[in-house]
This record gives C-alpha cells, sequence and structure tokens, in this order.
C-alpha cells in the first residue's frame, strides 16, 4: 500500500497541531496550564513543512509570548539528516546516535527534553551559540568521538522520529552548527496516517509535564536565547530569505533590539514618483525599513546565508569582488538609495510611514561566520562606501548582547 501523500501529511498533521494549541489555549485560560513563578510561556511563530527523498517533516519554530495563528512555509531538502543535523550527511560522516548497519529501520524514535552533543572542550560551541548555556538543564549525551564529521543523530534511517525539546549539535570538520529543537516530526514516505495519528498522541497536554511546542522560560537573557535559537535554527536550513523576514516581523524585538529601533516597518511598498527610467518598475518593497531611536533612518536587505559557501568574496586583494549573489543585494540597496534622492518619492514615503523619513542608511545581512571574512569583504567594497554587510551570526549575537 502507498504511503501518505505530502499534501495529506500537512492536512493530517495541521489538523492535529491547531487541536493541540487549542486545547493549550484552553487550559491557559482556565488556569490549568501556567508557566511557574518567574517563567513565561513562549509558543512558536513558524510552522515549516519540509519534503525530503525519504520522509515528510514539519517542524514548529519560534518563542513568542504570543499564541498566534501559525505562519506555514514550505521547503525542500535532499535528506531528513540534513534537516536534523544542519549538515548533509558524507560518505565518512560518523553518527553520536546511530543504527549498526546504516539500513533503514521500523523504529520509531521520540527524543524528548534531551541534549545531543558532540565534545567541544574549546569552547567553539559557546563562541557559535553564545546562547547554548539556556539549555544546560538538559539531560546530556555527549560523543568524544575525534572523527571530524559528526552528525547528532542517523534519522534517515528511522521511520518515524520525534524531537522534543532537544538541543543537537554537529560537527563537519571545523564547522559547527547547533540546532535547537522546539518541536520536529517526520514520518516515512511509506507510513499512513494511522502511524502518524498515534505518534501525535504525544502532542496531547498531560498535567504537569513540560507541553510539546510549548516552551517556559525566564523573561530577559534565556527568552531571549530561545528567541535567537529559532531564528538561528531557520537561517543554518538554507530556507528562503522570505521565509527568513516572515520569522522577523514575527519576532520583530530582534530587529528592535539590533537597532535600537522605535518604528519598523516589514517589506512596505513605497510608490517610485519621480527618477525611475524602467516603466515596468512602480515600487519599492525593502525586507525592513526602521526608524531608530535617535532618529536615524535604515533599510536591511536580507539575502541568503550561503552556507554551501566558503567566501561572499572572489579574486585576489587585488581584485577582490563580491560573489554574484552578495552583489545582488547590494544593487538593491543601490535602488532604494537612488530612490530617496527624490523628493515626490519622499512624499510618498511620508504618505506610508506617517513622516518625512530622513535618507535611510543600508545594511545587506547576507552569509554567516562560516564565509564572512570582515577584511576581504572590506578589500570587495573599496568603491563601494555607502551600505555596510553583517552576516546572520553577528545579528543573532548582536541581539543576545542587547539583551544582557
Amino acid at each position: 500500500m502507498p504511503g501518505i501523500s505530502f499534501d495529506d501529511f500537512k492536512k493530517t498533521t495541521r489538523k492535529i497541531i491547531d487541536a493541540h494549541f487549542a486545547e493549550v489555549k484552553r487550559l491557559i485560560s482556565k488556569g490549568i496550564m501556567g508557566a511557574g513563578e518567574g517563567s513565561i510561556f513562549l509558543f512558536p511563530s513558524t510552522l515549516l513543512y519540509t519534503k525530503t527523498e525519504t520522509h515528510h517533516v514539519f517542524e514548529l519554530i519560534g518563542a513568542m509570548r504570543k499564541l498566534d495563528p501559525l505562519q506555514v512555509k514550505e521547503r525542500n531538502a535532499t535528506s531528513l539528516n540534513q534537516v536534523v543535523n544542519n549538515f548533509p550527511p558524507k560518505s565518512d560522516s560518523f553518527y553520536v546516535l546511530g543504527t549498526e548497519n546504516a539500513e533503514p529501520t521500523n523504529l520509531a524514535m521520540c527524543w524528548k527534553g534531551q541534549s545531543l552533543l558532540g565534545a567541544f572542550p574549546d569552547g567553539s560551541l559557546e563562541a557559535r551559540f553564545p546562547g547554548v548555556k539556556v539549555f544546560d538543564s538538559h539531560p546530556k549525551i555527549v560523543s568524544f568521538s575525534v572523527e571530524p564529521n559528526l552528525l547528532a543523530i542517523d534519522a534517515e534511517k528511522i521511520r518515524r522520529i520525534v524531537l522534543d525539546n532537544c538541543m543537537l549539535t554537529s560537527r563537519v570538520e571545523k564547522l559547527i552548527r547547533p540546532k535547537f529543537v522546539n518541536f520536529l516530526y517526520a514520518a516515512s514516505i511509506d507510513a499512513d496516517v494511522a502511524e502518524i495519528t498515534e505518534d501525535l498522541a504525544c502532542l496531547t497536554p498531560v498535567h504537569g509535564q513540560p507541553v510539546s511546542g510549548v516552551q517556559a522560560a525566564n523573561i530577559g537573557q534565556a527568552e531571549a536565547a530561545r528567541a535567537a535559537a529559532g531564528f538561528a535554527t531557520l537561517y543554518l536550513q538554507g530556507v528562503r530569505e522570505t521565509t527568513v523576514t516572515a520569522f522577523l516581523e514575527k519576532h520583530s524585538e530582534i530587529i528592535e533590539k539590533v537597532y535600537d529601533a522605535d518604528k519598523v516597518f516589514y517589506q512596505p511598498e513605497l510608490e517610485w514618483r519621480e527618477g525611475n527610467p524602467d516603466p515596468t518598475e512602480f515600487s519599492i518593497q525593502p525586507d525592513v525599513l526602521l526608524r531608530t531611536r535617535s532618529g536615524e533612518w535604515k533599510i536591511v536587505e536580507f539575502k541568503l546565508p550561503l552556507l554551501d559557501k566558503r567566501s561572499l568574496t572572489a579574486g585576489d586583494h587585488a581584485r577582490r569582488r563580491l560573489t554574484l549573489s552578495v552583489a545582488d543585494g547590494v544593487h538593491q540597496l543601490a535602488n532604494y538609495e537612488e530612490y530617496f534622492g527624490f523628493p515626490k518619492n519622499l512624499m510618498a514615503a511620508q504618505e506610508l510611514l506617517g513622516e518625512a523619513p530622513s535618507i535611510p542608511s543600508l545594511d545587506l545581512v547576507v552569509g554567516s561566520y562560516e564565509n564572512f571574512d570582515a577584511e576581504e569583504v572590506r578589500q570587495a567594497t573599496r568603491l563601494q562606501r555607502h551600505f555596510d554587510i553583517i552576516d546572520y551570526d553577528t545579528l543573532m549575537r548582536l541581539y543576545l548582547a542587547a539583551t544582557v
């Protein structure tokens, strides 16, 4: 008998997820469910569906104080191990938790409230994700393997898998990618509705026990670390730019803290009224337009973290240049800069924003600590001094630093 289709997987699981959070809302409203003294509940903002060659997957991501309808996003990935471990597996990958013969099994695995870590005595894990200490309360399984390619779980060989409130880390050579999992479920493409429904019975709240998909955290650093962990979960999976910006709109405190902003507009559509020679371009739509508390206006444009690239630049010192995908973001910023150079366009912006903006400064967010070399980027932009480039990990660290 053929397994469930991806569309039916989404319909079946969405119904169960919606029923789960409706029950959570009821329990909270009745005073039956509480976060405990000094803590608050944090709810997911994003429901990310992923189709791989072997499994259908959904993941609940984010840490919001308000229980809002989930933003539903989709993507494709080659393997489940790439989704779970943030790395595609290699032929010499060593798994902390795997199967003996590396063959597909009928195992159904539930991993709840635990950390599965490699040994990083040099502090490189904390450097990669400064908020990791928030998850120290999790029971730990630590691998002391010296293998250069260390992945947390050989998830691809497991038929159905539940990861609930877990911290995982994987390493490929010198690169480390942590992954906090609020709730992730994966089912083999051969699984049927009955199997999936039985597995997801674990979402039913049980009095006195942690509730799946809902995090309890102290206000301040612990809360920020969980929001940052959700942000990293998205960009380390290489999702679309629109998925990242939609997440940031739900978690606007990240942008507000990083830029000390008192007004933030997400994807505002600003009409071209003069100065544009292209009759087919009627407006600009930057990812983020904000005003800082000091009164400065700024545009922040997001491109992909480019996890498959070793560098954001090409060429030697004398001919250093940005790679094509990064240069594309720079050209977008240049278009925005030109737009704000015309009085009639400023009037259009004032009508939308409610006040007359100053000509905004420009930021491009692209890459990660793995491929961002500040000196090489400086060399590649020697002739272009009208914008700044920062990477996703720096943005995340700035947010965590702003909550200290």
